[in-house]
C-alpha cells in the first residue's frame, strides 16, 4: 500500500486509516448484544403469551366453552323452553356449572369480567336450585316462575361474555343456531331495558245516533329499533302497571311480527281496567329470528292455510 505524504513529507493518517482491532471488536460485541437483547424480548412476549394462556380470565373462558358446548352436544337442550308441552331437561345447566363452578369466589385481574363470571355462576346456580325445587314436566309454571328470573341472568352473562373481548368463541358451522339463539335472546333481554313507554290516550266517539257517551281508551306505546343483526319473525314483551302504592294493577301485553334487520317497530299495549297506573314494569321479553326457510314456507302456504288478520 502507498502511503501519500503531506507537504512535510509525513505521512497523513487521516487519508488512508487502519481501524484498530479494539474498535472491531466493540462493534461485533453490540451486534452480539443485540442479537441477545432481541431474544430476551422474544422469551419477555413468548412468557406473557403463555401467562396470559394459563391466567384465571382464559381458564375460565375455556371452561365456559366447554360447559356449553357439552350441553349443547346433549339430544335435549336449552331449545325444548320456548315450549311449555315438551319434555324439559335442565341438565346442560348441570354440565355448564360443574365447567365453571372452580372459579366461584376467584379473584380476576379484569374486574368487568369477575363480575360477569359470578353472574354468571350464580345465575346457574338459582336454575339448578329452581329445576331441584319443581319438576318442570309435571309443574311447568311453577317451575318456570321460579327458573326464569336466574335463566335470564345467565343468558344475559352468556351474551355479555360473546360479544365482549373476551376470546369466547364456538363453532360456527357446527353450532350456528345456538349462536343465534344466544345473540337473539340476550339482544331481547338488552332491548327490554331500554324500551321507554308512553301513555296515550284514546278517543272512542259512540256510532252516529248512539245514545252512548264518547269513552276513552288508555294505551301505552314504545317505538324500538331492531338493531339485532337479524330479521325477527315477532317481537313480544309483557308489562305489568302498578299503582301509586306499588300494586299491580293489570299485566298487558305488546306484539310485532314481520320485523326486518334495521327497521323500527312500535309496540302497543292496552289498559283495560279504569285505575291509574303510575309506573310499569317489562316482565318478559320474547323474540324468534325469521329463518329463510320459514319464511319461504309461508309465501308458498296455500291462501286458505293462512292465518286471518283481525
Amino acid at each position: 500500500m502507498t502511503l501519500h505524504r503531506n507537504s512535510n513529507n509525513t505521512p497523513d493518517p487521516e487519508e488512508n486509516k487502519i481501524q484498530p482491532r479494539k474498535t472491531r471488536n466493540k462493534r461485533k460485541n453490540r451486534k452480539r448484544l443485540a442479537v441477545v437483547i432481541v431474544l430476551e424480548l422474544a422469551l419477555v412476549a413468548a412468557l406473557i403469551v403463555f401467562l396470559k394462556s394459563t391466567s384465571v380470565e382464559s381458564r375460565f373462558i375455556r371452561a365456559v366453552r366447554h360447559g356449553v358446548t357439552t350441553g349443547w352436544s346433549e339430544s335435549v337442550n336449552e331449545t325444548q323452553f320456548s315450549d311449555s308441552g315438551a319434555k324439559h331437561d335442565t341438565s346442560f345447566i348441570k354440565d355448564e356449572y360443574d365447567a365453571v363452578k372452580s372459579f366461584k369466589g376467584r379473584r380476576f385481574r379484569d374486574k368487568k369480567l369477575g363480575a360477569i363470571a359470578s353472574e354468571y355462576i350464580d345465575a346457574l346456580e338459582g336454575c339448578a336450585k329452581a329445576a331441584k325445587e319443581n319438576d318442570p314436566a309435571k309443574e311447568y309454571d311453577s317451575f318456570w316462575n321460579g327458573f326464569s328470573q336466574s335463566y335470564g341472568r345467565r343468558v344475559d352473562a352468556l351474551y355479555r361474555l360473546y360479544k365482549g373481548d373476551y376470546g369466547l368463541t364456538f363453532d360456527e358451522e357446527k353450532y350456528s343456531d345456538e349462536i343465534d339463539n344466544i345473540l337473539i335472546n340476550g339482544w331481547s333481554l338488552e332491548k327490554s331495558g331500554q324500551i321507554e313507554f308512553r301513555r296515550e290516550i284514546q278517543k272512542n266517539e259512540p256510532e252516529e245516533g248512539s245514545e252512548e257517551e264518547p269513552t276513552e281508551s288508555v294505551y301505552y306505546t314504545a317505538t324500538v329499533k331492531n338493531d339485532s343483526g337479524f330479521d325477527l319473525a315477532y317481537f313480544n314483551v309483557t308489562v305489568d302497571l302498578y299503582d301509586k302504592d306499588g300494586k299491580v294493577i293489570e299485566e298487558v301485553s305488546a306484539y310485532c311480527d314481520k320485523i326486518k334487520k334495521g327497521q323500527d317497530f312500535e309496540l302497543k299495549c292496552y289498559q283495560t281496567s279504569d285505575a291509574e297506573a303510575e309506573t310499569y314494569v317489562i316482565s318478559s321479553v320474547e323474540s324468534h329470528i325469521q329463518k329463510a326457510k320459514e319464511e319461504e314456507s309461508k309465501e308458498q302456504e296455500p291462501e286458505e292455510n293462512k292465518p286471518q288478520s283481525n
